[in-house]
């Protein structure tokens, strides 16, 4: 069994499947541009991996490199402890994500934003009022929003509300829902939901 073939199979049944599928794929790709220069992974020059994220940047965006890059240098390190020579520095520059369409609202924004929430023109949707409330009020990532359930909130001992999601990695968060959020949402509930 090749030194690839042996690591897919490692990585199958230690890692997360989606983990395992992004690694794999990358130390795939990592060997295939190995050998299309005429290397071997013993015998590569130690700005190998640094050449193979720059082989990529023509074709990724830069968020999807970086799991490339954390997957082959998992590959290289488990080559090592199987005691093969890996003379590649594991370290390289990534490409930065530059991302225009990113905006981060100052504390002026902000509070605009809210008090539109607060009075929006009929004609603005309350599910969009309470999309956004609970993201700048509760904290939420648009991840989360868009998976929310009803179920998930949750009434607290002194007549508040939260919210049990799961987040980033599968790891459960509870959030209090508080202030202009919570009235968003208590009135979107009493619109779409008349027994709650």
């Amino acid at each position: 069994m090749s030194l690839l073939a042996s690591y897919i199979a490692h990585a199958k049944t230690v890692k997360p499947t989606q983990t395992a599928y992004v690694y794999t794929l990358a130390a795939r790709q990592f060997v295939a541009f190995v050998t299309k220069q005429g290397w071997t992974i013993e015998q590569s020059p130690p700005p190998a991996l640094q050449e193979f994220v720059n082989s990529l940047v023509s074709r990724y965006a830069p968020r999807s490199i970086t799991p490339k890059y954390f997957g082959v240098r998992d590959f290289l390190g488990w080559l090592a402890t199987q005691g093969t020579p890996v003379p590649i520095h594991l370290t390289c520059e990534l490409p930065r994500a530059d991302d225009p369409e990113r905006v981060v609202l100052d504390q002026a924004q902000v509070g605009r934003l809210l008090t539109y929430l607060q009075s929006p023109p009929a004609d603005f949707p309350l599910q969009a009022c309470v999309t956004i409330g609970l993201m700048v009020g509760s904290g939420l990532r648009v991840s989360e929003v868009c998976a929310l359930q009803v179920g998930q909130l949750q009434p607290t001992p002194k007549g508040g509300l939260r919210l049990d999601v799961l987040g980033k990695g599968g790891k459960r968060r509870t959030l209090p829902v508080m202030g202009f959020a919570r009235q968003l949402l208590v009135k979107w509930l009493r619109a779409t939901r008349p027994r709650t």
